[in-house]
């Protein structure tokens, strides 16, 4: 118990010590300045021959106080230690209910390479807050601009020649965005109507060829049987004479030989203008597959650009809405009351 209690009361004789040094100083100028004090107050002298009086022991209610003190002192040092106490601060502001405030983010992630705001800036309605890095983006959306462009003009020039068309005409648009485009198209449709042309001027000179050789044949045949009927016609006289005996036998014959030579001749004519007229169809129908082969080519080509071309239009809007918003902007006139992305080069997610 008394091991306890010196435990206990050693903070405060600590203390009481530290006290009484602190106020030694005092304590020795008010003893020079006002002297000792005095013995006694008034009443009877005191006796000091007699006997001192043995000092009391303190009594258990002393002990116990001395305990629950210390207790207190325990108990409030160790709540000082660990409890956190709220400090209050005034300062003026201003409360914005979530209704006015808008928050802005970028919808695409990239690398900041532009910051335009802070905290506490004023800004209007579109005013550009920060720019993402947008190299790869403008690059795609420049080359899906440009085979775009390439497909459009191929599909104008595959359309006007499935319709057999001898112009081109494109939109102003076209010709001011990709002028190269428009003169390598035009160029290619001259190119190919000019050897449709070579082709089909070949085969007209092959029908016109067949056409003098069967004008040909047919007046061979008709020369071949005029003279087997001439002739025909010797024979007949000859025929009489040489039966008479006045004409010898050798004249008929060889009239014979020379009307069969003539009908030869008639028939050989006719079945080469029967097979020239053959002849003549058939490079009239390679004409007329030449023209519909080359248009059906087109078409065909035409079909595959226009599926090319629906695809670009679509990829090109989402690639413009990417170049778009590399700009993050301000979507209304406020003030800027927090500012998330503080440095260039931060990434945005």
């Amino acid at each position: 118990m008394s091991y306890i209690k010196a435990v206990l009361l050693a903070p405060f004789r600590l203390l009481f010590l530290i006290l009484r040094i602190i106020t030694w100083p005092f304590r020795a100028l008010f003893g020079k300045l006002f002297g000792p004090p005095p013995m006694m107050m008034g009443g009877p002298p005191v006796d000091h021959s007699a006997p001192e009086p043995l000092p009391e022991k303190g009594g258990i209610k002393g002990q116990v106080l001395y305990i629950l003190i210390s207790i207190f002192v325990i108990i409030a040092i160790s709540w000082a230690t660990v409890a956190e106490i709220d400090e209050q601060v005034r300062a003026e502001g201003v409360i914005f209910t979530p209704s006015e405030v808008q928050y802005v983010q970028s919808r695409l992630p990239g690398s900041v390479v532009d910051i335009n705001v802070s905290l506490g800036s004023k800004v209007n309605a579109g005013d550009v807050l920060f720019r993402l890095e947008d190299e790869d983006v403008t690059a795609n959306f420049a080359d899906n601009e440009i085979a775009l462009n390439a497909a459009r003009a191929a599909e104008i020039r595959l359309s006007a020649e499935a319709d057999g068309l001898t112009q081109l005409r494109f939109p102003s648009d076209l010709m001011a965005d990709a002028p190269e485009i428009v003169a390598k198209e035009s160029s290619l449709f001259e190119m190919r109507n000019e050897a449709l042309r070579q082709r089909l001027l070949v085969l007209e000179e092959s029908i016109e060829t067949l056409n003098r050789m069967i004008v040909e044949k047919q007046a061979e045949h008709r020369i071949s049987t005029a003279r087997a009927a001439l002739v025909g016609e010797e024979i007949a006289l000859l025929a009489p004479l040489v039966k008479a005996g006045h004409e010898p036998r050798a004249m008929l014959l060889a009239a014979k030989s020379r009307h069969q030579e003539a009908l030869g001749a008639a028939e050989l004519a006719l079945l080469s203008a029967s097979a020239r007229e053959a002849d003549l169809d058939g490079k009239r129908r390679e004409m007329d597959s030449t023209v519909a082969g080359f248009r059906a080519a087109a078409g065909e080509a035409l079909i595959t650009e226009q599926t090319k071309a629906a695809q670009l239009w679509a990829r090109q809007d989402a690639l413009r809405g990417k170049v778009r918003h590399a700009d993050v902007r301000a979507p209304l006139a406020g003030t800027v009351s927090a500012v998330h992305v503080k440095t260039v080069g931060a990434v945005v997610q």
